[in-house]
């Protein structure tokens, strides 16, 4: 009797232990994991006390509390980011550009290779050249004329951009700022950045003064969220998330209060 007691007790133990671990994992699976780069990327993407915010993250919240799903952001090196998604590990990248290599594990929208400015995009971000304020080099438009060397952060696709056209790229460092370092401290040479990273740091009392930005910008690119393709996530839930994305990015009132919150530059 005893015996037979103990087993009862025993199984229903057992079935609310999987219960719990059979609703902790339906819980788990209904999060987004999306992965950004740690370092920098004013006002887009920011990360401050392991916290994600910036414009682009902003939409993306935006986009998910729309849809009625939960998003989990998660900083780490921009490299280590697109291998998480490659192995399915995270779920969709906050943010990156369309290219091919990337299209290979990559879930993007149906546009994103054939739209300058996709329908869906998360945003539309422009680089610009940036010099040392003594240097009389002003960007014409021809990337060879670039002061060399020409720097940009690892893992970024305009690194890629640019050696299809035949320029090495100096892409030993992980950010924009160290790269502008190495530029101040080597006395020459030029960095690939986009402009809003290049007037905040310009802001800065190590740096003011002594940087300049070429007025013609040298190209603007779509970024995207897109999605590995070995997450679970939905297609459903993807299009869904996308489709908010386009909502919030031409909400005027929305990106105007956003461009606000983030608007430390006079």
């Amino acid at each position: 009797m005893v015996g037979r007691l103990s087993q009862c007790i025993a199984i229903r133990v057992l079935s609310v232990f999987l219960l719990n671990c059979g609703f902790v994992m339906a819980d788990a699976s209904n999060v987004t994991r999306v992965c950004l780069d740690e370092s920098e990327w004013y006002p887009f993407t920011l990360v401050e006390g392991g916290t994600a915010s910036g414009i682009h993250i902003d939409i993306i919240k935006r986009a998910f509390d729309r849809v009625g799903a939960t998003v989990h952001f998660l900083p780490m090196p921009w490299r280590r980011c697109l291998r998480e998604a490659m192995r399915g590990r995270v779920d969709a990248v906050g943010t990156a550009s369309f290219n091919e290599k990337r299209a290979a594990y990559l879930r993007y929208p149906d546009d994103a290779a054939n739209e300058k400015n996709s329908r869906y995009r998360v945003a539309q971000v422009e680089y610009v050249i940036l010099t040392l304020e003594i240097d009389p080099f002003q960007f014409n438009g021809d990337v060879a004329t670039l002061p060399k060397p020409v720097r940009a952060p690892r893992g970024y696709s305009v690194v890629a951009d640019l050696n299809r056209l035949g320029v090495e790229v100096d892409d030993n460092s992980a950010s924009d700022e160290v790269n502008i370092k190495k530029l101040l401290r080597e006395k020459r040479g030029s960095v690939v950045i986009i402009p809003e990273m290049a007037k905040k740091l310009g802001q800065q009392a190590s740096y003011k003064g002594r940087l300049k930005i070429s007025e013609k910008p040298w190209k603007s690119k779509s970024y995207f969220l897109p999605f590995s393709k070995k997450s679970t996530v939905s297609d459903q839930t993807i299009q869904a998330v996308w489709v908010e994305i386009e909502a919030a990015r031409n909400d005027i009132d929305f990106m105007d209060m956003q461009t606000a919150r983030y608007s430390i530059i006079p």
